[in-house]
């Protein structure tokens, strides 16, 4: 093992190395057995922040977070989420299961008194077994809308029931979106590789 990790780190970049290695079951899949945890960051406050703009979606008006957290709970178990991907996805399937859906907000302070105000960023995380293309933009896009009071909650679990893309807001910006965490969940039979 010592050898085969040390040829192959040999090979890699600096930026890539092994630190373990050991034998998976027939069924491992390194895309489809990989858990994986998204979040798209939204920026609230009267202008966008120009060290925030790049890495989030800028909103103007406050966001009610008890109705995006009320929102999101639609999204956890096994689901076809066609409603919120792009209809161009090429996955075999539709049905994708989320594990965990939050909804979180801090408060941004900018040194001294750019803007004079305080901004908040709202975070929505999302773990689950696997996406769909766009699907997290487009959970985030439709959040946005139930956070400005312009879609109630509840219309999240009747858009999922839907299958209609249509029925669902509009794909955030790519710019909030961010693949925080892969990990190989301890079920499969592969807990040496976790973190």
């Amino acid at each position: 093992e010592k050898n085969l990790r040390e040829g192959l780190n040999f090979r890699l970049p600096d930026c890539l190395r092994i630190l373990r290695l050991g034998r998976v079951p027939d069924a491992f899949h390194a895309r489809r057995t990989a858990a994986k945890q998204y979040s798209y960051y939204f920026q609230v406050g009267p202008v966008n922040l120009p060290h925030l703009q790049r890495y989030t979606m800028w909103c103007r008006h406050p966001l009610d977070g008890a109705a995006m957290e009320a929102a999101v709970r639609s999204l956890l178990g096994e689901h076809d989420f066609s409603p919120f991907a792009s209809a161009r996805s090429g996955a075999v399937s539709r049905v994708r299961r989320i594990d965990e859906a939050a909804v979180t907000c801090e408060t941004v302070r900018w040194p001294g008194s750019f803007c004079g105000s305080q901004h908040q960023v709202w975070r929505l995380r999302l773990v689950g077994s696997g996406f769909l293309k766009q699907m997290v933009r487009g959970i985030a896009g439709t959040l946005k809308l139930v956070g400005e009071g312009r879609r109630p909650a509840e219309d999240f679990a009747a858009i999922l029931a839907s299958g209609d893309r249509q029925a669902a807001g509009p794909t955030a910006p790519a710019s909030g979106l961010w693949l925080e965490r892969v990990w190989y969940p301890e079920q499969e039979g592969i807990a040496f590789l976790e973190e």
